[in-house]
């Protein structure tokens, strides 16, 4: 995928290749999440995606584009297999 270090990022997340995804990142990487459930280092943000994708038994990320790349953030949407978005999120 292109998309520089969020190509990487996203692949890295698809191929659950934690390594991979956390030289990503920033070392002091924030994820405020909707229920309070932050994580300020990515020694810490890391290790909840893994747990968080490995919980959802039989889950499958693809990821078929990015939509919108900047210095902070990135905007991923999924698509089903007709074309049509299902999901967009801020990554």
């Amino acid at each position: 995928m292109n998309g520089g270090v969020v190509g990487r990022y996203l692949d890295a997340m698809v191929a659950r290749d934690w390594e991979g995804l956390a030289a990503c990142l920033v070392p002091d990487v924030e994820r405020l999440g909707p229920y309070g459930d932050d994580y300020h280092h990515v020694d810490e943000y890391v290790p909840f995606l893994r747990r968080t994708l490995e919980a959802l038994d039989g889950y499958v990320m693809r990821v078929d584009r990015v939509s919108e790349v900047d210095e902070c953030r990135a905007r991923r949407t999924e698509r089903d297999g007709d074309d049509r978005r299902i999901a967009s999120r801020d990554t």
